[in-house]
């Protein structure tokens, strides 16, 4: 009915561009959501999403999308199960219009037009019921109450009774038996059928009986060993919303059955005279979302792996089987890793989304997110490192550029990566000419050193990483965002309003946010107030900001003290809860000389700022009460970097590595040629940075030798 509408001129005349999405039973999980939303990203973009685990995150994602839209947008969102399903889809859309298709009312928000369209007019329903049959007007009244006007009960029905008849039985006899066998094992019990009770539609639980009860009839029909049945069970491994092959259906029961094709194709259509499956012109089977969901609960886990394992072994012939990109079956493209998957092949399905064959073939069949989405299936970290691998490639990929041209572009950047490197030299040699290929390593791709790259929506202007390394929180554009190494995710994401600070007497441009070095932390002021959000939590604390012309703030590792600086004077406050009562703690100051600001920092608690004006290396402590704060360093430094509560500072050869709350000091060497120090949040490790042009670099901890230099690749330097 929703491709139907779709498919109607007046609607194509409406709206500039239709979007259609099926969601279905099988759509659970936080993760398989977004990822949803974000295929919808890329249908209605043209772009890759950011690849989000949370399904609110990839929604307000979605949101920003549809709102930047010009023409008019219709979003189909099919087979609907759940408000969790639906929740991503509903955000922003200033000109996008949703029609959804739901068994399940109460997903819907209070706010929709909803029309009922799953429940056909008695008129209707009698037509369905008493085709090629002659039945009174008793028999179509228990009948309809059976049903509910439910046309895939009302199709069952009809040809069970028909199938009944066809033996002998008589149309009142087969009535008979058929309500007989529906009042024990339907959803209502003796009352159904005598008009005391209606199946109720919108109930999951009457659904789910009426079927079974039907579907249990109909196959008694089919014959009377359990061969028959266990047959149909295993239709339950394809995938919902698919027409199958019925090529592959016979596979599937040559493995597990022994049937020949003869067989097979007689059974399907047996299924399909009982109304349990449907036949395309074309050579596919249907299955009814409904009835697959019964098929697979009947199953179980143990028989449903290995019905999958049944089906790759039959699409699979031995002894020489067939690679599986040379296979011209379209539906084993789309979903064979699945299949893999959960036939417990979980080996097979990582090499093979790491095959560049079965990238190309995909890239080809249908569009960049294909071999991403394979290879996220796959749950291994191997796995997850083919999809991140992939994800970074495919915005590169433009279709316009042609297979050649996408080729060439794919086999330049997965070159770079160890595991895909032969693979990409060897499919480089066979791209038909004219062709650029790369004669060595593009300059741009990341280094052995990279764990991840993350690609966001706009450019990074600050980051934190977790001292143990498994976060890292960034802002890019208007967003916060902490983000799961390992995986790649979004895990916790937040807007905020930017500000930058102007003024023609001042050389310097001022920002109204940072970010603690951890990335813990995140500051911003906004209508006088600093606004303090601890990352992942959403906790919010906040401040008094002293200061119209804000050059720059800062926020300590703790969370309790926020900094700020304007173009002569230094403030410092500590926060508290946002819903504290009474007003907020009254700043206190310091005077700063006028200069280019390089730096701000505070220490745990607020007790200790640190600010670099022109090479001017200033430290205040501010733990004395009320009391103007004191001046602990003012220094030249050639050289200065603060993370936590730990300050290093160096110039000519020597470093000292300062702890601000303790006040305690150790000294480091570094190379005269250092050009940047870089501190750890914890003070146990600094990095020095060479002025060479491979832009060298070390580590140099207290009390130890230094290590050796690495280059800008994360190599070690010769």
């Amino acid at each position: 009915m929703a491709k139907a509408v779709c498919a109607d001129e007046r609607v194509r005349r409406r709206f500039s561009t239709v979007v259609f999405v099926t969601l279905g039973g099988d759509l659970r999980g936080g993760p398989r959501i977004a990822a949803k939303a974000a295929e919808v990203i890329r249908l209605v973009t043209g772009e890759e999403a950011l690849f989000h685990e949370d399904p609110a995150l990839a929604g307000a994602q979605l949101g920003r999308a549809l709102d930047g839209l010009r023409g008019s947008l219709l979003l189909v969102l099919d087979d609907v199960w759940s408000e969790a399903q639906l929740a991503p889809f509903l955000v922003g859309g200033r000109n996008c219009v949703r029609l959804v298709t739901t068994r399940i009312p109460t997903v819907l928000p209070d706010t929709a037009s909803r029309v009922l369209v799953d429940r056909m007019t008695d008129d209707q329903a009698r037509a369905v019921l008493t085709s090629d049959l002659d039945l009174t007007d008793g028999q179509l009244a228990a009948l309809l109450s059976v049903t509910g006007g439910w046309p895939l009960l009302l199709r069952l029905v009809n040809r069970l009774l028909a199938a009944e008849t066809a033996t002998g039985l008589t149309t009142a006899g087969a009535c008979a038996q058929t309500l007989d066998l529906l009042r024990t094992a339907g959803p209502a019990g003796a009352d159904i059928g005598t008009g005391a009770h209606l199946l109720d539609l919108d109930d999951p639980a009457e659904r789910e009986k009426a079927v079974r009860a039907t579907v249990e009839a109909s196959v008694r029909l089919l014959s009377e060993s359990a061969s028959e049945r266990e047959r149909l069970l295993e239709l339950g491994v394809f995938a919902e919303d698919e027409v199958i092959p019925i090529g592959l259906v016979c596979a599937l029961w040559r493995e597990s059955a022994g049937y020949e094709p003869v067989r097979s194709r007689a059974l399907c259509r047996r299924l399909r005279d009982v109304a349990l499956v449907g036949l395309t012109d074309s050579g596919g089977l249907v299955l009814h979302d409904v009835i697959r969901d019964y098929l697979r609960a009947e199953l179980g886990a143990g028989r449903l792996t290995a019905a999958h394992g049944h089906l790759v072994a039959g699409v699979r012939p031995a002894p020489a089987p067939t690679p599986w990109w040379e296979l011209a079956e379209g539906y084993l493209h789309d979903h064979l890793v699945r299949h893999l998957v959960e036939a417990g092949l979980t080996d097979e399905a990582e090499a093979l989304v790491g095959d560049l064959r079965w990238v190309e073939l995909r890239l080809r069949q249908r569009d960049a997110s294909a071999p991403f989405n394979d290879a996220r299936l796959v749950p291994t970290g191997r796995g997850m490192r083919r999809a991140s691998e992939l994800s970074a490639v495919g915005h590169l990929l433009a279709p316009e550029d042609g297979w050649a041209g996408r080729a060439a572009v794919l086999y330049s950047r997965l070159g770079g990566r160890r595991h895909w490197a032969e693979q990409a030299a060897a499919g480089a040699g066979r791209l038909p000419a004219p062709v650029l290929v790369d004669h060595a390593a593009p300059p741009d791709l990341p280094g052995a050193s990279v764990v991840r790259v993350l690609r966001t929506e706009g450019p990074v202007m600050a980051t934190g990483l977790a001292p143990d390394g498994t976060t890292v929180t960034t802002v890019d554009g208007r967003y916060v965002r902490q983000w799961d190494v390992e995986s790649g995710r979004v895990l916790w994401e937040r807007e905020f309003v930017e500000r930058f600070s102007v003024r023609e007497d001042h050389p310097q441009i001022g920002s109204n946010y940072a970010l603690s070095a951890d990335g813990r932390w995140f500051v911003h002021v906004h209508e006088g107030r600093a606004l303090v959000w601890e990352v992942a939590t959403g906790n919010e604390l906040v401040s008094a900001c002293p200061f119209d012309f804000l050059i720059a703030v800062a926020v300590s590792p703790d969370g309790e003290g926020v900094a700020f600086c304007s173009e002569d004077e230094l403030a410092v406050c500590r926060t508290t809860d946002r819903d504290a009562p009474g007003p907020p703690e009254e700043p206190r100051s310091a005077e700063l000389p006028q200069g280019r600001l390089h730096f701000l920092a505070v220490a745990s608690g607020g007790h200790v700022t640190v600010a670099r004006v022109r090479n001017l290396l200033l430290v205040h402590d501010w733990r004395e009460g009320d009391r103007e704060p004191t001046l602990l360093l003012a220094e030249e430094a050639q050289l200065a970097d603060v993370a936590g509560d730990f300050l290093v500072r160096g110039s000519r050869g020597a470093v000292h590595l300062h702890d601000l709350l303790s006040g305690e000091e150790s000294s480091l060497s570094c190379d005269p040629a250092s050009h940047q120090l870089v501190v750890s949040p914890d003070g146990a490790v600094v990095h020095e940075c060479l002025d060479s042009a491979g832009g060298e670099w070390r580590q140099i901890r207290p009390h130890a030798e230094p290590a050796p230099l690495h280059d800008g690749r994360g190599r070690p330097s010769t």
